[in-house]
């Protein structure tokens, strides 16, 4: 998950002063989290969840 040349998935900009983007790796998958943070209540919540398979990925000649 990167924005390089070679690999073209990109997960998107994110503003971390307010939320933080979180990569997490299950069997095949990765999952990518975009979660927002609410400083002053101290809660999180997932704006957005794309889980992308590695397997396809590698297929599809995206990723070595």
């Amino acid at each position: 998950m990167t924005d390089s040349t070679s690999f073209r998935i990109y997960t998107g900009t994110f503003d971390d002063e307010n939320g933080y983007i979180y990569y997490k790796c299950r069997g095949d998958s990765i999952i990518v989290e975009k979660i927002d943070e609410d400083r002053g209540t101290n809660t999180q919540k997932t704006v957005s969840k794309k889980i992308y398979s590695v397997k396809e990925l590698k297929t599809r000649h995206i990723m070595n």
